[in-house]
């Protein structure tokens, strides 16, 4: 009988023993890969909003002419090198209280500031902000001198010895730029050829591919408004590229996880980047000094920028992401509340999340334009 009850008691020890140990490991596995998916967030937040503004060497967005259709519209608008659309509500010094149906992606289009393109209906949740990054494709190549005759035309470009990374293709939107000027057009035909031993590459922007946007004006320096800009060797030539990321409800069903929405071949492809994110609060550093200093004197929400000349002004973007376990894995219920965003200059958003037995982090990150960095 003794032997019994020690036998018990030894067979609950170990049994405790190992459903504590079995508790431990979700709950440091859970944690493990929560602080996986933020470091994979950041890094490609990072990584695309640094390049905001590049349009080769010249710096000044208000030099770029844009000879597309709808060349104000959301993924078009490459005058504006970042843009941010603020969530009601979600302002530095209040508390936003989440909920189960905010996990259920918004059609309301006029819930952020200011109000959000169409496209995005439907892929977004609410109450998290989203940011917007335009410049052109760090693989630019130089347009070719002399090739075929002319390297520049009313209705072509010309590039030599294009590299296999310079993929253009057709309804690709592309920026040729020098220090000076820069000019945004459709890709409308791609032709190849070789000219006294030099391979080219001709890229045309006269409609015939009847592609969207398509351009405004199919034949530069001809008609009203239209580009009459011309370039010579030592002019460049690169992809457009615009990214939108924001949190939407993951393919997989287990919750929130942050996107991105990229334009591609003039029209716009959505990508889940990582399971986790629960919310996004972003900050705009603005340089108010005359003339600029590339250092931000204050953080202001998207909804106080109103114009592309305010926007100009932003040297650098903070961002505070709340992160969670894409299941249960403590014992306790979380009822905390999580302050996103707080720094140097401005105050923070309280998320107060679902009670639910899911581990959350926050993660906090400020990025500095390079393209806004003071000229040396």
């Amino acid at each position: 009988m003794v032997a019994l009850t020690i036998a018990l008691l030894i067979i609950a020890a170990v049994g405790r023993i190992f459903f504590s140990s079995r508790s431990t490991y979700q709950v440091d596995e859970g944690l493990a890969r929560l602080q996986e998916n933020a470091r994979f967030a950041l890094d490609a937040l990072q990584r695309e909003i640094r390049m905001a503004g590049l349009y080769g060497c010249i710096r000044d967005p208000s030099k770029i002419q844009n000879n597309l259709n709808s060349d104000t519209t959301f993924p078009y608008n490459l005058k504006v090198a970042i843009q941010g659309y603020e969530a009601s509500g979600t302002g530095p010094n209040t508390t936003v209280n989440l909920s189960a149906s905010d996990f259920t992606a918004s059609t309301t289009m006029t819930d952020w500031t200011p109000s959000l393109d169409g496209v995005f209906s439907g892929k977004i949740l609410p109450k998290s902000d989203i940011v917007v990054v335009r410049h052109v494709s760090p693989t630019s190549v130089p347009i070719a001198t002399g090739t075929a005759g002319a390297y520049f035309t009313a209705t072509s470009v010309y590039m030599a010895n294009l590299p296999a990374a310079a993929d253009f293709a057709v309804k690709d939107i592309a920026v040729v730029s020098d220090c000076s000027a820069a000019s945004v057009f459709q890709i409308d035909t791609r032709a190849s050829g070789s000219t006294s031993g030099v391979n080219w590459v001709r890229l045309t922007h006269d409609n015939s591919a009847a592609a969207s946007p398509g351009n405004r004006c199919p034949s530069w320096g001809t008609g009203a408004n239209c580009d009459n800009r011309s370039y010579s060797g030592g002019a460049e030539i690169g992809k457009a590229m615009t990214t939108a990321f924001y949190v939407g409800p993951s393919a997989s069903g287990k919750g929130p996880a942050l996107f991105r929405l990229v334009l591609r071949a003039g029209q716009l492809s959505e990508e889940e980047i990582v399971e986790g994110v629960e919310n996004i609060q972003i900050l705009y550093g603005i340089d108010n000094a005359t003339p600029m200093t590339g250092y931000a004197q204050q953080y202001v929400t998207a909804a106080s920028l109103a114009t592309a000349t305010d926007w100009a002004k932003v040297v650098s973007v903070r961002i505070g992401l709340l992160m969670r376990t894409t299941g249960s894995v403590e014992t306790t219920t979380d009822t905390g509340n999580y302050l996103l965003g707080a720094g140097v200059a401005a105050a923070g958003t309280t998320i107060n999340p679902v009670d639910d037995k899911r581990r959350r982090r926050i993660f906090t990150t400020t990025i500095q334009l390079r393209n806004r960095l003071p000229s040396t």
